[in-house]
């Protein structure tokens, strides 16, 4: 299993769930996410993608990766608003080597941070396959001990 985390401020909590991941700091911050797509285009593999601040399960990992839907994602967890998840767009999701074959160009022209969810969800025609949901410590002030502890972390 191929598993990078793009970094600009890394979490230690997702530091401390994914081990053997490749951690690849982002200098940019505007362009280093667009970057870091234009590499792994370049790679043509099949990988799952996990921002710097997503606390996945090996469990939810392993599901998107030996599923053979081109993309697959996670959802994000609420604490404050007990069972919403709502969809994590690339927080979490693996990216198959077949889709970058069939979008050989996607990441040719640089893009900024905030393009590259967009960019994915065109060559896919937004279709996904969604595998459970992930911590999501974005929302740091939310994030209690005990909210954390609900979800097994």
């Amino acid at each position: 299993m191929l598993v990078f985390v793009p970094f600009t401020r890394l979490c230690a909590l997702t530091h401390k769930a994914l081990p053997h991941a490749c951690f690849v700091p982002l200098i940019d911050k505007e362009y280093g996410y667009g970057r870091y797509f234009q590499e792994r285009w370049a790679q043509r593999k099949t990988f799952i993608n996990v921002e710097h601040d997503i606390v996945p399960t090996m469990e939810v990992l392993e599901s998107m990766w030996e599923c053979k839907a081109p993309l697959c994602i996670s959802g994000y967890h609420y604490p404050e608003q007990e069972g919403r998840v709502d969809i994590a767009y690339l927080g979490c999701a693996k990216i198959s080597k077949e889709l970058i074959e069939a979008n050989p160009n996607g990441f040719l022209e640089l893009k900024h941070w905030t393009q590259c969810d967009g960019e994915i969800w065109k060559m896919t025609g937004e279709t996904y396959c969604q595998h459970g949901s992930v911590l999501h410590l974005h929302v740091d002030s939310h994030w209690t001990p005990e909210a954390i502890a609900r979800f097994g972390r």
